[in-house]
């Protein structure tokens, strides 16, 4: 029973069982662990009980492997040529979407100032963040996300005196940035990761929103996933604003005053 890397390090970050009535929390980790192990064994066409026995001996082979200066930080990973070779294919499609959808590719550093971050979403989100004083006393960090970066670009290619943006607009840039956030690891969800980005800037209809969605739907295309394996749903706060008016709930509510908590 052969397992790829990313399933045994994903193993080890994963709770182990617990004697007795499980909390809320560890019932939760459970139910992970459940369908991480349900996942594989369906990859190798097994039973999961026999799939966690494979896992837990090939823990303890990793236990005696490498030493753990050799290995890479929690939630990150190597990328080896195999590897490197499917990233560099599956960027690639990125890329060739976001041009043929008439989109620039652009990029900012890696390191960002946390008072960027704070502004927008306050200090609390500082717990998620690999943030740091670096030795000449700035608060800095390594990007959790591409938005603010992308705010603090196109503001600096806009006059501040009268709001009048620089650069021709509509503005259409995409990114493949590298992004960081200090969270529990889990399936599909690492500290270290990279994520598409294509934003318009300077549409103030629907346009911007369905040219998107085409762009995202030729990009599935063109690896090959059509409708039958994906499907894209749309999140609508006007639509729910809807639906609440049909059910006689007026915006004016205290339970859904401002901002609908619902979804």
């Amino acid at each position: 029973m052969e397992f790829t890397a990313n399933e045994l390090t994903e193993f080890e970050t994963l709770p182990a069982p617990v004697k007795g009535k499980p909390t809320p929390e560890q019932k939760a980790g459970l139910l992970r662990r459940k369908a991480f192990l349900a996942g594989v064994a369906k990859r190798l066409n097994s039973s999961a009980k026999a799939v966690e026995k494979g896992l837990l001996a090939a823990a303890q082979t990793v236990e005696t492997g490498p030493p753990a200066d050799l290995c890479p930080c929690p939630g990150t990973r190597d990328m080896f040529p195999d590897e490197m070779r499917e990233r560099t294919w599956l960027f690639a499609h990125f890329r060739d979407c976001g041009i043929r959808f008439g989109f620039q590719e652009y990029d900012a550093p890696v390191l960002e100032n946390v008072a960027l971050y704070e502004r927008k979403a306050g200090e609390e989100i500082t717990q998620q963040m690999y943030n740091f004083v670096d030795k000449e006393g700035n608060g800095v960090t390594l990007r959790p996300e591409m938005t603010p970066s992308l705010a603090r670009m196109v503001l600096l290619r806009t006059n501040l005196a009268n709001g009048q943006v620089k650069e021709l607009l509509p503005i259409k840039w995409f990114s493949i940035p590298q992004c960081w956030r200090f969270e529990t690891t889990q399936r599909g969800r690492k500290r270290e990761h990279y994520q598409w980005n294509m934003d318009i800037v300077g549409v103030s209809d629907v346009t911007a929103e369905v040219e998107l969605l085409a762009a995202i739907t030729a990009f599935f295309r063109g690896v090959g996933i059509g409708p039958e394996i994906v499907g894209i749903k749309i999140n609508s706060r006007k639509v729910l604003e809807s639906l609440l008016f049909q059910l006689g709930i007026k915006k004016t509510s205290c339970v859904f005053n401002q901002s609908y908590s619902v979804g």
